[in-house]
């Protein structure tokens, strides 16, 4: 892919936001009891993730392959100053498009055959652990193979450049 001609960038990160005005709960829909509020709860208090508008954080809803390159370029702090791609659909002014093209630049995302990222595209499992595995490797952290390890009984499913991150 060629660079496109203007950089893009994303002030902030277009999704912080604040408690619930009752401060009981993280988020409007969240509560204490949920069996990840934990997680979910240090993973804001990092930064990484925050939630809609509404204040919702919305816990049964899929993950965009947007959202996910958000939180995992947030958790590595992979900076999307002056980043650029060239995605057919991603543009600069959208929140994550400095996510998107700062993960194309260092080789984490490579979009498909068409030029496209899909951003509003639920991500898939095999996706998701070839942009974690990518990002791991960007950031200089290295992987063995335990030969030990059993094969998924659908291992057969996962796509040819997903066989080895996965």
């Amino acid at each position: 892919h060629a660079a496109m001609s203007k950089p893009v960038s994303v002030p902030g990160n277009g999704e912080i936001h604040t408690k619930p005005e009752d401060g009981n709960e993280i988020f409007a829909d969240f509560t204490r009891s949920h069996w990840a509020y934990t997680a979910v709860d240090y993973l804001r208090n990092k930064g990484i993730i925050s939630g809609y508008t509404d204040g919702s954080f919305r816990p049964g809803n899929n993950i965009t392959r947007a959202e996910f390159i958000k939180l995992v370029s947030v958790a590595f702090n992979i900076n999307y100053d002056n980043a650029e791609c060239d995605f057919k659909d991603v543009s600069g002014d959208e929140w994550f498009a400095g996510f998107v093209a700062a993960a194309y630049q260092h080789g984490i995302v490579t979009g498909d055959e068409n030029g496209c990222f899909n951003p509003a595209d639920n991500i898939t499992r095999q996706d998701a652990a070839v942009i974690v595995y990518r990002t791991a490797l960007f950031a200089g952290k290295a992987f063995e193979i335990d030969s030990a390890t059993e094969p998924f009984a659908d291992s057969e499913s996962i796509a040819d450049y997903a066989a080895n991150p996965v």
